[in-house]
């Protein structure tokens, strides 16, 4: 997963949804997934015009090492 970007059955699982609520749980954490794929996507290209090369590396090396490893550790202590 991206930053950001939700895992669709774990988190079901971790909200303990079943049936057509899990069912429409995943679809829309896979459309918002896709949303905030393509802003990130967006956001870098546009960063490019105006950040350092520097810069711009230290905001790919974020979204490229992502937080959902540390969002994980953090909910599994729920």
């Amino acid at each position: 997963m991206k930053t950001g970007q939700l895992c669709s059955h774990g988190t079901a699982n971790v909200l303990q949804v079943s049936g057509t609520g899990k069912d429409r749980w995943i679809e829309a954490a896979r459309e918002y997934n896709r949303a905030v794929g393509a802003a990130t996507n967006q956001l870098l290209e546009k960063s490019k015009t105006f950040l350092t090369p520097k810069e711009q590396a230290l905001v790919e090396k974020w979204f490229a090492k992502g937080l959902n490893a540390e969002l994980n550790h953090l909910l599994a202590k729920q």
